[in-house]
């Protein structure tokens, strides 16, 4: 029972943290589903300035990407599914499909307008 708890306390503080880290980036609106929504369709991070997005958050040490690439996007439906993930001390690392490259582009290229 403690394993499944300090596993879920570390997925609650990966989610927290990539939120963090997308508002540090880009000055977005970012914050963790689970508090707010807690479906299992929802993604693990909302970002007002993306609704076509899907964010899933991994922070593991071991993460098989392929898979959650492929259950994010199972669960994404129309959306863009984005898979965010890092070990240890390590960054944070962006994972999309190379088709989905464009469309991930456009996405950030439609939440940071320019302002000339």
């Amino acid at each position: 029972m403690a394993v499944r708890k300090n596993s879920r306390q570390k997925g609650k503080r990966g989610e927290l943290d990539a939120a963090h880290a997308l508002q540090r980036l880009f000055s977005w609106h970012a914050r963790r589903t689970q508090q707010f929504k807690g479906t299992t369709d929802s993604s693990d991070v909302e970002v007002e300035e993306t609704p076509e997005a899907f964010w899933e958050v991994k922070r593991v040490e071991r993460l098989n990407v392929s898979d959650a690439l492929s259950t994010a996007a199972a669960a994404a439906g129309p959306k863009l599914p984005i898979l965010l993930h890092r070990r240890n001390n390590t960054d944070w690392l962006v994972t999309v499909k190379l088709e989905d490259l464009a469309r991930l582009a456009s996405v950030v290229s439609q939440a940071n307008p320019r302002t000339e």
